[in-house]
Parts: C-alpha cells; structure tokens; sequence
C-alpha cells in the first residue's frame, strides 16, 4: 500500500472514530449504559478504538454509585446479553415490591457479563499478536538481515501505541528524566501511562525498553543456516496465513450465527411480551393463581418450562461432552469459557474450540420450541459418542490393573501377527482423521509406496491424488517430493499420458503462482533435460511451453528460451526438435524482450532448413506465423524478416548447380531444390500477414470500426491454420470489409491520382515484387521443383490480395517484363526465363474464370510461336507444360493449344509440338491417348522435314510406355516401322539411333508382347544392319546404343523361344559390331551371351528332373492308397490310428 492510500485510510478512520464518540458521549449521558456497553463490543470485534468508553467502563466508580433511577423500567436487559437464565418470571407478577433490588442485581450481573466480555476481548487481542510477537523476537534474535526488517511504514495499531507508551514512560522515570515522563503523559491525555493493564493485553509486562535493546543484539549466523532460518520461518508464515485464513472463515460464520441469534431473541422476546399479557389478564381474572397450576400440566402446556428442563439440560450434557472429546486439543480446566482469568492467556486452538462451542450451544439456548425428535437425536448422538470413546480407551488402555500398556501392546501384536514392516501401514491407519490435513499427510506418505505397483499403463489415473496432494501441502520438501513423483511417474510418458501430466503442471500452476512455480516446478523440470529417454525431454519441452503463461517474463526470455535454443543445436532426433520448435512458437506469445527477438529468428531459420520435414513443417506451420505476428508489432516483418528470406532466395540461385550434369552433381541439384523450397514455403506462410498489415495500415481503415465485429470462432472440425487472414485479422467480418475496400481501390488504374499508396503498400510494390521478378529471370528453368516453388507463391501471392491488385499492378509489371523481343540481365529472352513458366502457371491461373483460361491458352500460344519462329529453346514452355499437365482439367486447354501448333507453318514450331505432346502424355489417360495425342503424332510422324519426325520418336515411346491396348500398340509399331523402312531420309541415322535409345528407355516397362514381338525383333535386325554399316563412328555410336539397350532389356524374362529367336541372335550381332569397332565392351556382351545360354541350359536340364519328380510323386501316393485299401482296421484301433503320439 503506498503513503497516498495511508494517509487516506488514517483520516477516513479518524472521522469514523469522532462520529463514535459523539454516539458514545450521547448514550452515557442519557444514562444508556447497558447500549453504551454493547456499542463497545461491537466497536472492538470490528477494530474500531473509543476512548471514551474504554475509559468510562474500565473505571469500577462508575458502577458503585446507588442514585439509581426510579423508574424501574427505564433500564432493561439488553436483548444480545439476556438469557433464559437472567429472565424471572416473577419480576412481571403481582409479588412486584422489591423492584429495585431486583434491578440492582440485573446491574450486578450485566457488570459480571461485560467484565468477562472485556476480559474474552483482551484475550482476542493477545491471541491475534501472540504469533506476530513471537515471529518479530524470532527474526530479532536470529538475523540481522535488512530483507528481515518488519515494514515500518505500516500504521501502528492502538494496542501496540499503548504499550510502547508505558515503556517509554517507564524508562524515562527510571533514568530519572521526570520532566520528560510528565510532558509525555500530558500529551497522552487518553491513557494512563502508568498502569500496564490499560494496555489491555493478557500477557506480563515487558522487562523494560534497556533490556529488550539488550536481547536483540544477537550475533548474525551464517548464511547457510541463514537461509535455513529463513526458509522455515516462511513455512511457519504459510501456517499462519491457512490458520488466518480457517479463523477469518470461523469469524464470517460466527457472524451469520449472531445474526440468526438475534433473529430468534426477537421472537423470543414477542413472546415473552405475549406471555406477560396473558399474565396480567389471568390475575384480573377470577382463576386459581398459576402457583396452584399442576406441575405436569404446566411442563406440557408451558413452552417456557419445556425449553428450560430439556433444551438447557441437553445443552450443558452436549457441552461436556464435547470438551471430553476436544480434550487433547485444549488446556482449559473449566466447563466454560467465564473461568478464563488473566493469568491463563487463551491459545488459537483453545479459542477455535471455545468458538465452536458456543456457536453449537447458543441457537439451542434461545430456541423457544424445540423438536422432540431432534432432540432424541441429539440424545442418540451422544450416547454414540460416549460409546466409541469408551471402545477405544478399551482398545488402547485395556485393564491397567489386570496388566500394564506394554505388555498388552506387544501381546496384541504377537496375536494378530503385526510385523515390523506393517508398522507404516498400521500406523497410518490408527491414525486417520476426517480433516483435509490428515488426508493430505495420508497421501503424502503412502502414494510413493503406491506407484511403483500400479501398472505403468493405468499410472496417469492417479495424477488427481498425487495434484490434490501437492496443492493443499503445506510443508516444501513435501511438495518437492510429490513434484518429482509426478514427473516420474512413468517410464516413458507416451504422448497422451504426456498431455495428461501437462495438465496437471498447470493445474498446479495455477493454484500456486509464479512464484512458487519457479521454485518448486522448473527445477523437477531442469532434472529431465539430460534424462536418456527422449519421452522425458520431450516432457520438459511441452511443460514449457504450457507454463509460460503461469511464469515471469523474465523466466520465459532468458531461461526457458535458451534452455531450448541449447537445446535444439544439441540434440539430433527430429522428434526432439519438433517439440523445441513447437514450443518455440507457443512462447512467442509470452515474450516481451525484444533482444530475443534476433535469437528466435535464427532458432527459425535453423528449423526451415533441417533435414526432417517433420521439424520443417512444425517451423513453417507455428513457428514462423507467431514469430511474425510479434516481427509485426516490432515493424520487422517487411525489413527484416521477409527481407532476410528474399535475400536468402536470392543468394542460393546465383550459386545454384546445374542438373544436367553427373549423378552426384544432380543430387546437389536435389538438395539445393528441397532448401529453397523450403525458404519459399516460408514467404508463402508470411503472404497472410504481410497482406493483413497492409489492410491494417491503409488509409481506408481509419473509417473502418474495428470494435463492431466479433472474434473469428474457430470450429473444432474445421482445418484452420494460423495462416488464415480471417485468424490473423481476428474476425471474418471485419476482414471481409477491408478487403472489399482495398479490391475496390486497387481496380483503379495505378495512374489515377485518387489512388493512394500508403507506405505498406509501396513496399510491396516498389520492392518486395521487382526482387521475386528479378529472381525468377535469374533462375535455371530446368530446376523444375524451384520454378514450381515460386509459381506457387505468386500465385498465393495472387489470390491473397485479389483480382484488383493482380490486374493492375501484378500483370502489368510481368506484360511489360514479358514483352517479345526483352532480355534479361544476362542477355537471354525473357520468355526462356522461368518468369515466362511462373507467370503462366502462378499467375494467369490464380483465378479460374473463362476469360482467364482464355488469356492462358493465348499467351502460352503466341509464346509457343515466338520462341519456334525464333528459333529460340522451348525449355521454359516445356516446364510450363510438365507443371500444368498436372491437374487433368487443363488436358483439353493444353492439347487445343497443340494442335495449332501442330498445323503451323514453321518447322521447328511443329517439332516443339511433337516435344510438348511427350510432356501431357506422360499424365494422360489411355482415352486423350488414342483420340487426339495419337493423331496428333502420326501427323506430325509423317511430316516432311526430319527434325518433326525426329522429334515424334520419343513421344510414341512414351505412350508405347503406358499403354496396354492392343490398337493404340499397334498403330505405334507401324509408326515405327514406317520410320526404319524409311532409309532415304537424310536423317536415318540419327532417327534410328532416337528410336534405340527409346526402346532402352521404355523397354522394361512396355507390355510384354510388345516387347517381345515387336522390340526385341526390331532390335536385332538394327544390330544386323549396322554390321553392314560402313562408317567406323557411325557404327560405334548405334553399338553402344544397341549394347545400352539389350543391357536394360535382358534383365527381364523371356520365354526360351524368344530367347532363341530374338535376343540370342541380336546379341551375336552385337558382338560382332563390338568386336570390330569397340574391343574394350568385348567382355560385356559375351557375359550377356554366357548368361542367356546359361539360363536356356538351366530350362533345358530342368524339363527331365521335373517329369521324374512328378512320376516319384504320382507312385508314392498309389503306394499310400494301396496300402490303405490292404489295411483293415477295428473299431478299436482306428481312433487310435489317428491320434497324436506323445
């Protein structure tokens, strides 16, 4: 509490307190003790001080005066004090002459009373500064310390005001300062100084202000039994703030009972009233006096009488019984609480039960009617009561006088078999109580026996004792113990009982805070970090994250987050890192240092390009969404974070490796293609954020009420990430207006002057989109995965922000970047660039309208004519193709496009048709096959220029590849012949070179009876021409073609004939060819011809061994069935011919 607050406090008590002393000044003029007195009590149960009446009611001359008043019923019982025991009914009957006797001894007896009630309230007061005072000469006595020192600041309390006077006046009058001690009692006017009892404490006087200064000098320990001390002092502070807590509770009940106590003194007293006119008309009446009543009739008819006999005696047998029974727990010698002196100061234990005694007596006193049945209740209960207390003192005392304790204790453990290892056990059953302590001890001591013999399976059900236990514990080492249980309950926590534990961590988080969380939580955390299961440290990595939001910020920033980065570079299971990344993502949300900021990007960075697509996809899907939303709140998000991955893309193709090279050089190629891939996939998740900060930062969002619109739910069915714009934005609504209106403004011409670009905005514009566009002019085209990576970012890149944005300013930088006759930077065609493969397939396809197919089949159309007619290479349009030719809908806008193609009048334009029908066959169906690709090639198989045909060669192997119909087969073998036959070509050669190295391609995979009847047949007839082939280079290249192609064909099995026919011959061919022109493969193919006789040999040998197995066969089972038929058999013996010999 600051000074401001005090200081306010102290003045609103301050009028507080002159409003009482007005009232009470008022009351003892008027004469109105009895309401003055009650107006005290009242004042001190709430803290309130009254000099006024302290001083009135502490002063006996003020009782002693005998002027009493005259009227007798001008002073009355005060309703809360009177009882069934103070009332007479006399004093209301006609014997009413000694009235004021009887009044002075009401005042006698309601002095009595409030001296004891002065006397219970002192020690109230000594109670509730005993454990205070005790605690302060502890800390005194044992530490120096400055954390140790009590507040200062606090207000000091009257009873404490008091007693530092009387030291203070007691120790200027021993060191003879009088003057002094005389002017600080004239400023003390409200106490006397003098007297240790007006300090209204239950305890003895102090020794003196010298010889507390004296004790409190004490030598400082050191500071491990410092820290000793310490921490058992603040257990005994947790003690007392749960008992402060149970008496505040027992205080709020009393309360509600003294309320409902005055409720039944008021009826009480409405009958009374009542009684007493029916008194008075009974004496005026001509009846026998009610002396002369029948004593059975008036304890039948008088609900006076009844409630004086049964409830009081009941009451008083219930009283001490209960003391009989709370005796273990209570020093207190008497029946009831007005034996209480001075000189017994009343403990904390000691006042709970006197509490609950009268809170269980007192509706019981003034109850005018009571319950026969409720009463005979009562009466079972107690009788019940006495009973078992009379069992167990039996149990446990026996007979003292026939044998002694011990003797009886261990004959009772020979004869029921206690052992010494049941002691625990016993023990903790002889000794249960029905309190939530002893049921917390219980759980404390036994669940560590408990779960190693539960089965590991079934362990997560008792996570809801060992979380009950450890919440309501009080004692630290305690809840360490039960911490460490919890977290080594089992073995290998598999995922959902992980989840499970989890919960109960932050179930206990929240009950204990952050403090103790730290203290007591994190370390039985830091314990698994090294454990040799990764199930453990996958445990610590998921509690962390489900903590964050029960810890301090500086915890989560500095050593959860490095705890975890350490963590991550450590440890190789992607398992591990998974869960790190995860995690990482979550405390996004918790982290406010934004120096962690660069340490988390880098942890970002790290997981984008690991190795494990699981941790890959963890980074991209959570990570990387919640570290940009808080790179968003930095304004980080377009300079640094989405810039530093662009500059990444940039610097990985300008060292990209080429594909078209050796095997290890295309699997650099791979890697290099998974890894930008990857950075990719990053820009697309960050396309969302980076569109809703320009909605957020446009100028028409000024006019947009963004309070108007409800949170965006999110269903438990549906697929929502957190790259959703509606998740980001935080309201489907809300961003559907803003984008509505940024469509609507981005449909202007980009020249209009109402166009305003804000500065979000022009950063997309002006930088984020030039450097993807120079990027993909930079990109080789044949790395396909990279430009399918990029195309799909503008495309996402596309729909995010809309057809308005994509129409004027996305298509209007590509057209004018795309434009026939522009290079890029290294001199090449635009349109061979990957940016013409992006453009087409990210682009023109983001949106899927008629118009926009439209525009697709006439760019990729007028872009086929451009590059044939220029003689410029068809690789881009071919990626472009390989990409498409994916999704099936676009089969027929592709093919429609060919078939232009196909009809042109350039022959390098219909050859790259030829090229490009290969690329849809490979993903079309059997039907698109034998209808259009099939014509199609025949056409142009027939054209006149050889480069056309030439081009066909691989396209009809293609479908020869993936085709089974017999038609479609046979309309492409006669192609192919038509192609051998062909010899005044000028371009035969190479045509049936084309044609070989087809057949080495598609030959393993081709129907079978192709293979052999048309393939194999073909190939060596080709090996037996080229023997006549006079050109040295010319037969040298078509035999290392040919020995290509048998060495992939004769790995698949034929039938002898085949052999015989086709592949032995083909394969003496070769050799030949080999032989002459390329002796260094000479052993090449003679293993092939030793292995095809090999295998023919092995056929051969196996027909006869095969037939004499079969006959061997055939005999054995006619020699079994013979001697089965010869066999005769009893019905004794032939269930025994069938069992099982043991």
């Amino acid at each position: 509490m600051s000074s401001a607050d005090d200081s306010a406090a102290s003045e609103e008590q301050t009028l507080r307190s002159i409003e009482w002393e007005r009232i009470a000044d008022r009351l003892l003029n008027s004469n109105l003790w009895l309401t003055a007195l009650e107006l005290y009590t009242e004042l001190i149960e709430n803290g309130i001080e009254s000099p006024r009446l302290r001083d009135f009611f502490s002063n006996p001359g003020n009782f002693e005066r005998q002027n009493l008043p005259k009227e007798p019923m001008n002073i009355s019982p005060s309703q809360s004090i009177a009882t069934l025991d103070s009332m007479e009914l006399t004093r209301y009957s006609d014997d009413g002459g000694k009235l004021p006797d009887d009044q002075v001894a009401v005042l006698e007896f309601e002095l009595r009373k409030a001296q004891d009630t002065i006397k219970a309230l002192r020690g109230s007061l000594t109670m509730m500064t005993e454990g205070q005072a005790e605690s302060n000469v502890k800390e005194r006595k044992l530490f120096v310390a400055k954390d140790d020192i009590p507040n200062a600041n606090e207000p000091i309390l009257p009873h404490e005001k008091r007693a530092l006077n009387y030291l203070v006046n007691e120790y200027l009058l021993k060191q003879n300062y009088r003057l002094a001690s005389i002017t600080f009692a004239d400023e003390n006017e409200d106490q006397d100084i003098e007297d240790w009892d007006d300090v209204g404490l239950n305890v003895p006087k102090p020794p003196g202000l010298l010889a507390m200064f004296r004790g409190s000098a004490m030598p400082v320990l050191p500071n491990e039994e410092f820290e000793n001390e310490k921490r058992k002092l603040r257990d005994e502070i947790d003690a007392l703030d749960t008992t402060r807590l149970s008496l505040d509770e027992q205080v709020q009940s009393l309360k509600e009972s003294n309320e409902q106590l005055q409720n039944k003194n008021e009826e009480m007293e409405r009958l009374l009233t009542q009684l007493q006119d029916e008194l008075e008309e009974a004496k005026r009446q001509p009846s026998p006096p009610i002396q002369e009543i029948p004593d059975e009739q008036a304890s039948n008819d008088d609900p006076i009488q009844m409630q004086k006999e049964d409830p009081v005696s009941r009451n008083e047998s219930e009283i001490d019984e209960t003391e009989k029974t709370n005796h273990e727990d209570t020093v207190i010698e008497e029946e009831n609480t007005e034996s209480a002196t001075d000189d017994h100061p009343i403990t904390i234990k000691q006042a709970e039960d006197i509490a609950e005694e009268e809170q269980d007596t007192a509706p019981n006193n003034v109850e005018p009617l009571a319950d026969q049945d409720q009463v005979s209740q009562f009466e079972g209960d107690n009788s019940r009561i006495l009973e078992r207390k009379k069992v167990l003192s039996k149990l446990m005392d026996g007979n003292p006088e026939k044998m002694p304790t011990t003797f009886l204790t261990l004959l009772r453990s020979m004869v029921l078999n206690v052992r010494k290892e049941d002691d625990r056990l016993a023990s903790e059953i002889c000794n249960i109580e029905d309190t939530v302590e002893s049921a917390v001890g219980i759980l404390t001591r036994c669940l560590p026996f408990i779960v190693p013999n539960v089965l590991i399976n079934k362990r997560e059900e008792l996570l809801p004792l060992i979380l009950f236990a450890t919440i309501q514990q009080t004692d630290k080492n305690e809840r360490d113990k039960l911490l460490q249980l919890l977290f080594n309950l089992i073995k290998r926590p598999e995922q959902l009982q992980r989840k499970v534990i989890i919960e109960g961590c932050v179930a206990y988080a929240k009950r204990a805070g952050p403090g103790r969380t730290e203290e007591e939580l994190l370390p039985q955390c830091w314990l698994q970090i090294d454990h040799k299961f990764h199930e453990r440290r996958l445990l610590v990595i998921e509690a962390c994250g489900a903590l964050a939001s029960h810890l301090s910020e500086e915890i989560t920033s500095s050593l959860i987050l490095s705890m975890l980065k350490q963590m991550y570079f450590e440890n190789k299971s992607s398992e591990i890192k998974e869960a790190i990344v995860k995690t990482y993502g979550l405390l996004m949300a918790y982290v406010i240092n934004e120096d962690k900021y660069e340490q988390s990007f880098d942890v970002l960075m790290a997981a984008i390009q690991d190795n494990s697509e699981s941790v890959v996809e963890a980074a991209l899907d959570i990570f990387l969404p919640s570290l940009a939303m808080w790179a968003n709140q930095l304004n980080n998000l377009e300079s640094h974070m989405i810039g530093t991955l662009i500059k990444a893309v940039e610097n990985m193709i300008l060292t990209a490796p080429s594909p078209d090279q050796s095997d290890e050089q295309s699997s650099a190629a791979s890697r290099f293609e998974n890894r930008l891939d990857h950075i990719v996939r990053a820009l697309i998740n960050l396309i969302p954020t980076m569109y809703a900060l320009v909605l957020k930062t446009a100028t028409f969002a000024k006019e947009v009420d963004f309070d108007a619109y409800d949170n965006y739910e999110i269903g438990s069915s549906t697929n929502t990430s957190l790259t959703d714009l509606n998740v980001i934005i935080g309201s489907k609504g809300l961003t559907k207006e803003l984008d509505d209106k940024f469509d609507e403004l981005m449909q202007k011409n980009n020249d209009d002057d109402e166009v305003e670009i804000w500065s979000t905005l022009k950063w997309v514009m002006d930088d984020y989109l030039p450097r993807i566009m120079a990027t993909l002019g930079s990109l080789d085209v044949s790395l396909l995965k990279a430009v399918d990576s990029l195309s799909k970012l503008l495309n996402v890149f596309c729909k995010t922000f809309g057809r308005g944005f994509t129409e004027t300013r996305v298509k209007a930088n590509f057209k004018v970047m795309l434009s026939p006759g522009v290079a890029v930077s290294d001199g090449r065609c635009s349109l061979a660039t990957a940016a013409m493969a992006a453009y087409a397939i990210g682009i023109l396809t983001a949106f899927t309208d008629t118009s926009d197919k439209e525009e697709l089949a006439a760019f990729l159309k007028e872009t086929i004519f451009y590059l044939g007619e220029n003689d410029i290479s068809v690789a881009s349009v071919k990626a472009t193709f390989t990409i498409l030719s994916k999704d099936n809908d676009l089969h027929e806008l592709l093919i429609n496009i060919l078939w232009d193609a196909v009809v042109h009048s350039s022959p390098t334009v219909r050859s790259y048709s030829a090229i490009l029908l290969k690329v849809i066959a490979e993903q079309s169906t059997e039907e698109i096959l034998s209808k259009q690709m099939v014509p199609a090639l025949i056409t142009l198989g027939t054209d006149q220029h050889s480069q056309v045909r030439l081009a066909t060669v691989s396209a009809f192997g293609s479908i020869a590849e993936r085709v089974s119909k017999k038609e479609i087969l046979e309309r492409i073998g006669a192609q192919f012949q038509s192609f051998l036959e062909d010899i005044s070509v000028n371009s035969y050669y190479d045509i049936v070179r084309e044609i070989v190295q087809c057949f080495s391609r598609i030959g393993p995979n081709a129907d079978p009876s192709f293979r052999d009847e048309f393939i194999l047949a073909k190939m060596m007839k080709i090996a037996c021409n080229n023997n006549q082939n006079e050109n040295s280079i010319k037969r040298k290249q078509l035999a290392l073609d040919l020995l290509d192609a048998y060495s992939a064909l004769t790995c698949c099995f034929y039938s002898d004939s085949v052999m015989k026919s086709h592949v032995l011959p083909g394969l003496t061919y070769l050799f030949i060819d080999v032989q002459a022109v390329c002796s260094e493969n000479q052993s090449i193919v003679e293993a092939m011809i030793a292995d095809c006789e090999a295998k023919l040999s092995s056929s051969t040998n196996q027909e006869p061994i095969a037939a004499a197995a079969a006959g061997a066969k055939e005999d054995s089972q006619n020699n079994f069935l013979q001697k089965f038929k010869e066999k005769r058999f009893s019905s004794k013996n032939v269930a025994q011919m069938f069992s099982r010999r043991q």
